[in-house]
């Protein structure tokens, strides 16, 4: 975690302030993905926490070294109160490209890769789909406090079908949000 620090460093108030809430955001998803996992035997807790912490190193990477770029997904997310990863759509930059373009530099597993690139729309991860649904369920899961549907039953349940995650299980996971 310390070297991940060093490798971005960031300055300024508004810098250490989006990089606090990004780590704590990659945290909690960690903590998430791996509580999924809990009952997964295709995937170990820890790996599944390992996904999560490093599922949006994108956007870390883009408050860094593409400030102006993170700056103005930022405040157009704010601005439109929504999400930062829609904003991203109005923009030639996006967190998914980024983190897949670091996974890749980086020589992580090919998991790594698709879980940084697909964790919004796991459907079009071609390998390692049952990871990636498991970080993008964390990741709303971490997300729900700030976007309350993203934790609804329909809006998840493909992911969960695939997962074999009952309602039931669901809504024990939705229900740790406030842990």
């Amino acid at each position: 975690f310390s070297l991940l620090l060093g490798t971005f460093p960031v300055t300024g108030q508004f810098g250490r302030l989006h990089r606090e809430r990004l780590w704590k955001h990659a945290l909690a998803t960690a903590k998430h993905a791996s509580e999924i996992a809990r009952v997964r035997t295709w995937i170990t807790r820890e790996e599944a926490f390992d996904l999560g912490l490093l599922h949006d190193l994108g956007w870390l990477a883009m408050l860094v070294h593409y400030r102006d770029e993170f700056e103005l997904v930022t405040q157009f997310a704010e601005s439109e109160e929504i999400p930062p990863w829609e904003a991203e759509s109005h923009f030639d930059l996006y967190h998914v490209q980024v983190g897949r373009w670091i996974a890749v530099k980086w020589g992580l597993p090919p998991v790594y890769e698709m879980v940084m690139a697909f964790h919004h729309s796991p459907e079009r991860s071609r390998s390692f789909q049952p990871h990636v649904k498991i970080v993008s369920l964390a990741n709303a899961l971490s997300n729900s406090a700030e976007y309350p549907h993203l934790v609804e039953w329909a809006s998840v349940k493909t992911l969960c079908r695939g997962l074999r995650i009952s309602e039931d299980e669901w809504q024990e996971h939705v229900a740790k949000v406030q842990e």
